[in-house]
């Protein structure tokens, strides 16, 4: 339990430190979906290893994998992003999530014009 307790809870103090800085730095209003994933996939390693008790590389390569998930998650995001590539594929589900993103975009850019008209 306690090596389960360091290790899987260091990953997701970590994790939900970088999650609590993106949402800060970026100014976006929602936390960055692929850190949510991996706190909760993170909890589930939490329980197999507390109620399983498996072996202690097992559990460190679970928590290795689901941080694996996470990166491959951002540098998919800051390379083209997710929607740019349903785009293409020709997936529906792009056209909604698009017009989503712009209105987000769309908002943020007023604001900006509008403090910027303040000062």
């Amino acid at each position: 339990p306690n090596f389960v307790a360091v290790l899987v809870g260091g990953t997701m103090l970590f994790l939900g430190g970088a999650m609590v800085f993106k949402r800060i730095s970026s100014g976006n209003p929602w936390f960055p979906l692929s850190h949510t994933i991996g706190l909760g996939l993170l909890a589930l390693v939490v329980l197999w290893g507390w109620w399983m008790a498996p072996p202690v590389l097992w559990l460190a390569a679970a928590v290795a994998a689901v941080m694996m998930i996470v990166s491959l998650w951002e540098w998919v995001s800051f390379h083209g992003g997710w929607i740019e590539r349903m785009e293409a594929w020709g997936w529906p589900i792009a056209v909604p999530m698009r017009a989503r993103s712009d209105r987000i975009v769309a908002r943020r850019r007023e604001k900006e014009a509008q403090r910027n008209a303040k000062s």
